[in-house]
């Protein structure tokens, strides 16, 4: 093999090597559409009766969710129904939240369900839970 030959294979070779280790181009963020954020966890308090007050008391609380605002709503049905007689409402950006203990005045003996519910602000992560009692 010549000199020349061999220079130019070394020279394809440095040159291919060359190639495969220069990055490719990096895409803008906004080219992989919007951010999505992952939902977190929801509990609804089952309701319990408050002799106090002579009514159902319920609470809900929300965890591990993203550090992005957070839409919730904490409501109160009789079970089997499909409107509710109490719904508390607001939005967080903590992370968590937890909800006062919010009363109902109702008969003892009914049974009723606590309902929590949280969005991301841009609606890509939700979740709920329902707990009767």
């Amino acid at each position: 093999m010549t000199a020349r030959r061999t220079l130019y294979r070394l020279s394809i070779a440095a040159a291919t090597m060359l190639m495969a280790s220069v990055a490719a181009p990096i895409a803008p963020a906004s080219a992989d559409g919007p951010k999505r954020y992952p939902a977190g966890y929801v509990t609804a308090g089952k309701p319990g009766w408050d002799t106090a007050t002579s009514s159902k008391k319920f609470n809900c609380v929300y965890f591990q969710w993203p550090r992005v605002k957070v839409n919730w709503e904490c409501k109160l049905k009789v079970q089997g129904a499909t409107t509710y007689v109490r719904t508390y409402s607001g939005s967080f950006n903590t992370g968590s939240h937890n909800t006062p203990t919010y009363y109902y005045p109702a008969a003892h003996d009914g049974v009723y369900c606590a309902v929590a519910y949280a969005v991301n602000f841009d609606g890509t992560g939700s979740a709920s839970h329902e707990r009767c009692g």
